[in-house]
């Protein structure tokens, strides 16, 4: 006959694999704990503060001083590692050319009516002359590895264009976008469609690298003289005096005493016979070879 065990004499003992677990458990803590304790005891070592850095490694920021720019005031903030470009043909002034004794006289002229204005002509005689410049882009804005590429694009279109005449005829007033300055200029009239053919070719890159195209309706023109516009809100002091913009009666005036000398054969076409592009103060031209 079986006998039944007590429930009551059953004792749960743990098995030898929990034994052995919480065995290594209590090591591991009594580890940690030795580690931690070790570590409060040792000092931190303090972090050694880098000196500044000394200034002869740091470039100044420019500082934008209209007295030292005939008055201008820079209209675009100066970006470390941005350049401005522009993109234009020339006209060379030789200094005993009938063209440069044309200038003058109109400058001379000018200038009674308004005594601040600013010649873009060379008025001392010099060896090498002066040119005047007909743009084909406006300002742009170009980041450093954005230069040689810009730089081939208007290589490439001087091997497809060929060289052209140009002629000047009439007057005008034109204003810059940003209303700091009005120039007496000299509107193209032979060769306005060669230009609209060069600045029509430049659209894709300017597009490239997200800039702004020439103006839609663009009015070619070589400016002769500058004054700066009055701008009441300024608080910088400048040297040159500032006007309202150009007498009303000036530009047809001019065009009465000088337009028919203008356009005439005196004066004459012009040959245009490059491209030029200027990055910073790097000028970089080349020949029409199409």
């Amino acid at each position: 006959m079986k006998r039944r065990a007590s429930s009551a004499a059953l004792v749960e003992y743990a098995s030898s694999d929990e034994e052995q677990e919480n065995s290594a458990q209590d090591t591991v803590e009594l580890d940690k704990t030795h580690v931690e304790s070790k570590k409060a005891e040792k000092p931190q070592k303090k972090r050694r503060t880098l000196p500044p850095l000394s200034q002869t490694f740091v470039p100044p920021a420019p500082i934008d001083d209209p007295t030292k720019h005939q008055g201008r005031i820079r209209t675009t903030p100066h970006v470390e590692g941005q350049w401005c470009a522009h993109i234009y043909v020339c006209i060379p002034i030789r200094h005993s050319s009938s063209l440069r004794t044309f200038l003058l006289d109109v400058l001379k002229d000018a200038r009674e009516a308004v005594p601040s204005l600013q010649s873009f002509v060379a008025e001392e005689e010099t060896s090498s002359g002066n040119e005047l410049h007909i743009s084909l882009s406006r300002p742009i804005y170009l980041r450093s590895h954005q230069r040689e590429d810009l730089k081939k694009a208007v290589a490439g279109l001087a091997r497809t264009s060929r060289p052209f005449k140009i002629s000047f005829a009439v007057f005008c007033e034109l204003i810059n976008d940003e209303k700091t300055r009005t120039f007496l200029a000299m509107e193209i009239g032979a060769g306005h469609h060669e230009l609209r053919t060069l600045v029509d070719a430049l659209k894709p890159t300017l597009r490239a690298i997200r800039q702004r195209e020439f103006y839609d309706n663009p009015r070619f023109h070589a400016s002769l003289a500058w004054a700066l516009l009055d701008k009441p809100s300024t608080s910088i002091p400048i040297e040159r005096s500032t006007i309202p913009g150009l007498p009303k009666t000036l530009i047809p005036q001019l065009n009465e005493s000088h337009g028919k000398r203008l356009s005439s054969i005196q004066i004459g076409t012009m040959d245009v016979e490059q491209i030029n592009i200027k990055i910073g103060k790097d000028v970089t031209a080349w020949r029409f070879v199409g």
